[in-house]
This record gives C-alpha cells, structure tokens and sequence, in this order.
C-alpha cells in the first residue's frame, strides 16, 4: 500500500494499564452519566427495574484479558477493549428485558458484532456494547 506507514507495535502491559489508570476518572464519570441517563429513559417509560450498576474494569482484570493468548492478536491497545466501563440493568420482571433492549438501541449505537443474548443459556441476560458517542442530553 503506498504511504502507509510501519505497523503500530502492541502496546505494552504497563502503558494499557498506565493509561487504564490515567483515565479512570474518565470513565467512572461516563458510567455515572450513563447510569443516570439510562435511568432515566426507563423511566420515562415507566419501566420498573431494579437497579442500574456500573463498574470500571479493575487492571487486574483488564491485564489477565490483554494478556490472554487466545485474544493477543485482538488487543493492541487500550481502546480495543470492548468492556472497561459497563453497566448492568436489573429489572424484575423477565417480560421487560425486550422492552429495555429497545430502549438502549434507540439511545445507541450498538455493536452488534461483541454482543450476546445469553437468554437461551441464562434467563435474562444480554450483553451490548456501544460502539460511538452516546447522545446524552
């Protein structure tokens, strides 16, 4: 290819977790931003649910998921993480689980391709992962 420049090299153990670190405050702020955001759109919906969790991956963890052989070729940096903010929304009736998926379909960009409905195996259960900038009002 013409221009195209040397192959970043992956990213050391210790720069991931340097910038995990550097930018925890980052991401334990979006967390509380989209918690409450979420919170509010079932709301507004009058969905019931229980709670709405959020977590900031530890770096142990973040470092035993970079370092997984299986997944070394996937990782190269930080951002391709799929998972170092998250939240879980807990609902109490089975019957709203669709009904919370919309929501969070219509309020962002899913990426499809790292998602799974673990309903078939464990009842009530999806994982998304937002793949652009939210639209939070």
């Amino acid at each position: 290819m013409i221009g195209a420049g040397p192959k970043e090299q992956r990213a050391s153990i210790e720069q991931v977790l340097s910038e995990l670190e550097a930018r925890r405050p980052i991401f334990e702020s979006l967390c509380k931003e989209l918690s409450a955001h979420i919170e509010k759109c079932l709301r507004d919906e009058q969905i019931v649910f229980q709670v709405v969790q959020s977590r900031v991956k530890s770096a142990a963890k973040v470092e035993a998921k970079y370092m997984a052989l299986h997944k070394a070729s996937r990782y190269e940096r930080l951002e391709d993480l799929t998972d170092i903010a998250a939240l879980r929304i807990v609902t109490y009736y089975e019957d709203k689980v669709d009904a919370i998926k919309s929501i969070l379909e219509r309020e962002f960009q899913i990426d499809w391709e790292n998602c799974h409905d673990k309903r078939p195996r464990q009842s009530r259960v999806i994982h998304l992962l937002r793949t652009a900038p939210c639209r939070i009002a």
